[in-house]
């Protein structure tokens, strides 16, 4: 049962991540993969909007991880 609400909370932080993302997307006219690619390169900057943006992404592979591993508890 706390596996659950977990994983409920975790999901929920998740769609707001995903919301952020659609967000930077729609401002920028570029994808999440297209701007990761140019922020490593040194191409986009930093403005506040894009470290924000890569830790999104950050923050969304993790949250990704820790959905993956409740789960996996949930199962066992």
């Amino acid at each position: 049962k706390l596996l659950k609400r977990e994983a409920a909370r975790v999901n929920d932080v998740q769609q707001r991540l995903l919301k952020q993302l659609e967000e930077f997307e729609e401002k920028y006219q570029l994808t999440s993969t297209e701007f990761r690619e140019r922020y490593k390169q040194g191409i986009m900057g930093d403005e506040m909007d894009f470290i924000e943006w890569s830790a999104t992404i950050d923050m969304l592979a993790n949250i990704r991880q820790s959905l993956d591993l409740l789960q996996e508890g949930s199962l066992s």
